[in-house]
């Protein structure tokens, strides 16, 4: 059965680009590896609309 696995990209507030090669390490990761969906977790930013990690995200 595949798993869901949980990805905090606020964790440890890095910058965007740490944060985009914790994400594509993790995408990665989960497709060679037994995960069937990925939770990730980019935060909203200081204006409630959405922060750089998760822009940058969205075009990863």
């Amino acid at each position: 059965m595949k798993r869901l696995k949980e990805i905090n990209l606020e964790d440890g507030k890095p910058t965007v680009a740490d944060a985009l090669i914790i994400l594509k390490s993790s995408i990665n990761n989960a497709k060679s590896g037994n995960v069937g969906c990925l939770y990730i977790i980019h935060g909203y930013g200081s204006s409630g609309k959405g922060g750089a990690i998760r822009d940058k995200a969205r075009h990863c």
